[in-house]
């Protein structure tokens, strides 16, 4: 039996995270999807490690709250980092700007080291090296 975190990511970004002991990867991420409600997103975390992501809520989406909003957007990557600095989970998404970028990846990376990027340029970095 392992510990696993699992966190409930809601349509306005906020996270609820749940420890369970589970016998294996696949147990978690089964045990994710049935917690899952409409519109949410789910990250599964082992030993600091996310083995699982998916979000029903990606910006630009229908069932993204706000998506019918006329504001351009920009295409961001987030980059959750292990402590070694290699990525651990990347996703793309699309932002109205750097500030909401940056806002969107301190939260989902919740303490753990993370780069955002747009385009071929770095616009934040946390921990600073």
């Amino acid at each position: 039996m392992q510990d696993y975190q699992i966190r409930i990511v809601m349509r306005d970004n906020r996270s609820k995270v749940l420890v369970n002991l589970l016998p294996s990867d696949f147990a978690a991420i089964r045990r994710a999807h049935a917690l899952l409600q409409p519109g949410q997103g789910v990250e599964v975390w082992r030993d600091g490690d996310c083995i699982y992501a998916h979000y029903s809520h990606t910006p630009g989406t229908r069932s993204f709250a706000g998506a019918e909003r006329s504001a351009p957007r920009l295409d961001y990557e987030i980059r959750i980092l292990k402590d070694d600095l290699q990525p651990s989970l990347i996703w793309k998404s699309l932002y109205e700007g750097d500030a909401a970028a940056i806002r969107a990846g301190v939260r989902a990376a919740a303490g753990h080291p993370l780069e955002i990027w747009r385009d071929m340029d770095c616009i934040f970095r946390a921990p600073q090296a």
